[in-house]
């Protein structure tokens, strides 16, 4: 299982990742749709350093991801669109990932 947390707090976001989705060990499709959207994000946010006002986590390991940075509004457009695609994910494989915004 995947866990996904999102947060957003002023003009801090927050995304963690933990774990992996476990659909079908080797060739794990769920994993990668996962994975396509939060390295889309990461590399969008390496893009967008023009926003960034400060990074506290920008960090991927496999099974792992923290991201928490702060900055102006165009960052909750990039956050926004990755929990949009992680949600669709999680609606298609409800016991491989879940997504929870606080």
């Amino acid at each position: 299982m995947t866990d996904v947390r999102f947060s957003a707090e002023g003009d801090r976001y927050r995304m963690t990742l933990r774990g992996h989705a476990g659909y079908n060990p080797g060739n794990d499709v769920v994993c990668a749709g996962v994975s396509s959207i939060v390295f889309s994000l990461l590399g969008w946010l390496a893009n967008a350093s023009e926003h960034i006002t400060e990074t506290r986590a920008m960090r991927y390991e496999p099974g792992s991801v923290d991201i928490d940075v702060s900055g102006d509004n165009t960052l909750k457009t990039g956050f926004d669109m990755a929990v949009i695609g992680l949600q669709q994910i999680e609606q298609g494989y409800p016991e491989n990932v879940h997504v929870e915004i606080v």
